[in-house]
């Protein structure tokens, strides 16, 4: 698999996204494999459409991480390793240009509120 590390810094003035500018990002392309590994990681930039799995054992209870597809026009599809439901789906789907604010607990991606 070949997900890099990067930085992405959302749109400040986009209401939509509440990350700080900086934090730890993920930047990921399903095609190229789709396990990924979370540790510290508080921004999954996912750049094309598929699916993806999260290692749960490399969240830590509370984690929040929020999901953002730029894939341009294709959805993609989150779901945990452990079986555990994302936004209370074993698979949730998310649409191209949306974005997904989540906490883990333990078992869990919940939707942040």
């Amino acid at each position: 698999m070949s997900n890099r590390l990067s930085v992405f810094a959302p749109n400040q003035n986009d209401p939509n996204f509440s990350i700080p500018n900086n934090s730890p990002t993920l930047k990921v392309d399903p095609t190229m494999g789709s396990l990924i590994s979370v540790p510290g990681i508080r921004c999954v930039n996912v750049i094309a459409g598929g699916t993806i799995k999260v290692l749960a054992a490399s969240l830590v209870s509370n984690q929040q991480v929020m999901f953002l597809n730029t894939s341009g026009s294709k959805p993609i599809f989150i779901s945990l390793d452990n079986g555990g439901l994302v936004a209370g789906a074993t698979t949730y789907a998310l649409g191209s240009g949306s974005n997904l604010s989540v906490i883990f607990d333990g078992t869990n991606l919940n939707v942040q509120t």
